[in-house]
């Protein structure tokens, strides 16, 4: 197995994405090349898939849906046929508690799939995705990144749903403390913080 893996986060060098990546080549113990679909230029990612057997792509979910910066990199699949064929594999994960919110963005990547001539591959979609890394229930993120490799070893197309193991209630408890937390260190109470108008404080 060659496999390349794509970062789709807008913000690579900051990201979630960035931190399961490394986690992933951890447990795989190989070096596999990273690219990033917002800063590397498309003809040398495409260059590299051409040479791969398959393709990892690791993204957070935004507005329910792929972040712009990728949708912009696969809009440049066309130009590229010689890429066609791959195996397309996928870790997905957003700040809900519910991971099959990630589910049209899942969607979306099958829907590329088809028209563009890859195959789809497996696929890990984790719930809480923002927060589980830094907190005592890491290891379940990672077991079932384990569980993401192995199917991509053997060829498999199985999509894995992960979360935190509390509840929905304690969840958002403790996210809303968090968003909080960060208002007030940014001098925005949560009166502003509910208004339509925050973006253009």
């Amino acid at each position: 197995m060659e496999l390349v893996i794509i970062n789709g986060s807008p913000r690579p060098a900051k990201s979630n994405s960035k931190k399961y990546i490394e986690a992933f080549l951890k447990i795989c113990k190989k070096d596999f090349p990273v690219y990033t679909s917002k800063n590397d230029a498309p003809e040398k990612i495409w260059a590299a898939v051409q040479k791969a057997t398959d393709v990892l792509f690791v993204f957070p979910l935004y507005a329910d849906s792929v972040p712009v910066s990728l949708m912009k990199f696969l809009k440049t699949a066309p130009e590229f046929p010689a890429a066609r064929g791959k195996r397309i594999h996928i870790l997905i994960n957003c700040g809900f508690f519910e991971p099959r919110q990630n589910d049209t963005a899942l969607e979306i990547m099958d829907t590329f799939c088809r028209q563009e001539g890859f195959e789809t591959g497996s696929r890990l979609c984790i719930g809480s995705g923002e927060a589980i890394m830094n907190t005592p229930f890491a290891f379940i993120a990672r077991r079932n990144i384990k569980k993401l490799l192995k199917n991509i070893v053997r060829g498999g197309k199985t999509t894995l749903y992960t979360t935190m193991p509390i509840s929905r209630k304690m969840f958002v408890k403790a996210s809303t403390g968090y968003w909080l937390e960060m208002g007030r260190k940014n001098g925005i109470t949560r009166e502003q913080m509910e208004t339509m108008q925050i973006e253009g404080q």
